[in-house]
């Protein structure tokens, strides 16, 4: 198992996604899961989970300045339900906010999960500061956040798996045109699923 890297915590300025902004997306959003996350937003007035982003600074002492942070005890520390335990620590130190601020200020950030929440986010703020376009900056200009700077060696971020049922072409053939940075593994085939293929077949071709 890895050793979970020293996260930073932080509330992220609403910027806009867009290639060649501040934030960067990589995944596309559907209206009705924005909508459901929209509705959550506004009927409770808090945001439940951070956007997971990544930005890159390697050389900057990143490790080592959030390590000196976290020397003291937790602020708050809880175990969840399959035993992992999160520690939270409040950071009031003006010197470390400052070395914060200019070290993501320049960056981009990479969403790596989070598009829908951080879209309601941008939404929101959007329709706040058209009601009120002179009110100060509040809640709504501000998202939570959580980034990890990606050459951290305790970052692990593992493929998701699809399954594919049809419209395939042969396993040979398939193989030849993988790309050459690609790397397939054969998977033996269970007896149950064998059994699977060859009803499907039958079924396909009219036996029975």
């Amino acid at each position: 198992m890895a050793t979970p890297p020293p996260d930073s915590g932080c509330r992220h300025d609403g910027q806009n996604v867009a290639p060649g902004g501040v934030v960067l997306p990589h995944e596309e959003t559907f209206p009705k899961h924005k909508e459901d996350r929209y509705r959550l937003l506004t009927a409770a007035g808090a945001q439940f989970s951070p956007i997971f982003g990544l930005y890159s600074a390697p050389g900057e002492g990143v490790r080592e300045r959030l390590a000196s942070a976290a020397a003291a005890a937790p602020a708050a520390a809880a175990v969840d339900d399959e035993g992992v335990e999160h520690r939270l620590w409040r950071v009031v130190d003006p010197a470390f906010a400052a070395w914060a601020a200019a070290l993501l200020e320049p960056r981009p950030v990479f969403i790596a999960d989070g598009h829908h929440r951080y879209e309601t986010a941008l939404r929101l703020r959007t329709e706040r500061r058209a009601a009120a376009p002179a009110a100060p900056p509040g809640a709504s200009d501000h998202v939570m956040a959580f980034l990890v700077e990606m050459d951290d060696p305790g970052l692990v971020l593992l493929p998701t798996h699809r399954m594919v049922t049809g419209g395939l072409p042969p396993a040979g053939e398939l193989v030849e045109r993988c790309p050459a940075d690609g790397q397939p593994d054969r998977v033996p085939q269970r007896p149950d699923q064998a059994r699977g293929a060859e009803l499907d077949a039958r079924s396909a071709g009219g036996d029975g």
